[in-house]
């Protein structure tokens, strides 16, 4: 291959991986303000207890394809939207705040910790799952008794 052809190469993929990394932080960001999700964890722990309600902890990442998928297919359903206002819901990027998630033990994302308004951890959904699966932990985590609505 000739030095033109792999400098070629080498730009493409570059370009690649950038428009991927800007594309994947903007989804997340944007995501967050569609749905309703603050973006910051420490605030959104503060709120909770103030109102006295639990906690909806989305942990994403950039590249994750199912967190996509959650975030079109899922969240927006009428009644998962209906469910998840009883809490505050937060959105954490796993890329740049790792430690938040590495609480729990995660694996990978998409993650969903259900945490009661003191921060304890009452339900969790690891990895995507579909709206009906989704929906029927969130009752369940409603209906637990360890957190108030």
């Amino acid at each position: 291959m000739s030095k033109l052809m792999w400098f070629f190469a080498i730009a493409f993929a570059m370009i690649a991986v950038f428009m991927m990394s800007k594309n994947g932080t903007a989804s997340s960001s944007e995501a967050a303000e569609r749905l309703g999700f603050m973006t910051n964890y420490s605030d959104a722990l503060a709120e909770a207890k103030k109102d006295g309600k639990p906690v909806m902890v989305f942990i994403t990442s950039d590249h994750c394809g199912y967190c996509r998928q959650l975030e079109n297919e899922v969240l927006p359903n009428p009644d998962v939207m209906r469910l998840t206002s009883n809490f505050v819901k937060v959105m954490v990027d796993n890329d740049r705040q790792h430690e938040i998630g590495e609480q729990w033990g995660i694996q990978g994302t998409p993650f969903v910790a259900f945490l009661d308004g003191s921060g304890n951890l009452v339900g969790k959904i690891p990895g995507y799952v579909e709206p009906e699966v989704f929906i029927e932990t969130l009752n369940a985590v409603l209906s637990s008794g360890r957190v108030k609505v």
